[in-house]
């Protein structure tokens, strides 16, 4: 298969943002829009999203966001922390004309960018999602993770730049998760991996992972904005400090909720984690209740 990253072949809109272009794709209608933010180093948030974004479509208009060196979007030269990467959200927001205020859905460490864009534009965000988001907390008190991280994407850029990655589509966990998708996404799910793993932008994202966090700690708590936390029940039972940081979750707004998904007799943390391949109708119908009560004004 041809490159996907050719501007024909896209199928949202490249938007030029700070001297990048970034990719958008929007579908359906309806108010309040939702805008779906990956996790971090994620090839693809376009196929990625692709079990969330064609069930929520059918009642809000909704946008998924690549950042810069994710999916089809280009590689910024502008510094990767979540300061400057929700900025840059919000300057693409007001280009493409989206009105406001937003529900944001975000995944894993993407909840440090959503938690940022409502500390600085509060009056524009109806309320957030988070699926198995980071507490930044979390990410000051686990070195561990951090250097581990480092150390992944180190391999994993030379798995990329060698092509080797190409030759491990059987054992790779991202590929195997997303089976079901259709067969054109499928394929350009893996093409996307080949391209992106690891990129310069998503190991720049992790090196400023704790300057991200504290700034986001800084910014305090988000007022009366409704927050759902959704947990996975593997990282919830086996990691201490996973569990009790997403409990604190619900201090970042007087107006959140927890819950937790998942099956208490399957240990895979990795497969829990991307719940939203995991247990879609689950978490769907968690975020549609959650999109109704907030159209309807009951939160």
């Amino acid at each position: 298969m041809n490159k996907v990253s050719k501007e024909k072949s896209v199928p949202g809109n490249l938007i030029n943002v700070n001297g990048h272009k970034v990719h958008i794709y929007a579908t359906g209608r309806g108010t309040p829009t939702v805008i779906l933010v990956s996790g971090a180093s994620t090839p693809s948030p376009y196929t990625d999203y692709y079990p969330v974004y064609k069930e929520i479509s059918k009642i809000a208009r909704t946008i998924v966001y690549e950042r810069p060196g994710y999916g089809w979007s280009e590689i910024a030269n502008t510094p990767r922390t979540t300061e400057q990467i929700t900025k840059e959200l919000h300057l693409l927001l007001e280009k493409i004309k989206e009105n406001g205020p937003y529900i944001f859905v975000a995944h894993s460490y993407g909840a440090l960018e959503v938690i940022k864009f409502a500390q600085e534009y509060s009056n524009e965000v109806a309320g957030i999602v988070l699926i198995d988001g980071v507490n930044p907390k979390c990410l000051l008190q686990r070195n561990d993770f951090i250097t581990w991280t480092n150390i992944a994407q180190y391999f994993g850029k030379i798995l990329r730049l060698t092509n080797i990655i190409k030759l491990l589509d059987f054992i790779n966990p991202y590929i195997k998760m997303c089976e079901s998708l259709p067969d054109k996404l499928k394929e350009i799910n893996k093409v996307m991996i080949y391209n992106n793993l690891c990129s310069k932008n998503m190991s720049e994202e992790v090196k400023l992972m704790i300057k991200s966090s504290k700034s986001v700690i800084k910014g305090g708590n988000i007022g009366d904005i409704p927050l759902l936390i959704l947990t996975s029940q593997a990282f919830n039972d086996e990691i201490k400090k996973w569990k009790e940081t997403q409990r604190e979750l619900k201090e970042w707004s007087r107006n959140s909720k927890q819950i937790i998904v998942g099956d208490p007799q399957d240990s895979s943390k990795i497969r829990q984690h991307y719940m939203h391949w995991y247990k879609p109708k689950v978490l769907n119908d968690i975020i549609l209740e959650f999109i109704r009560q907030i159209q309807q004004k009951q939160i």
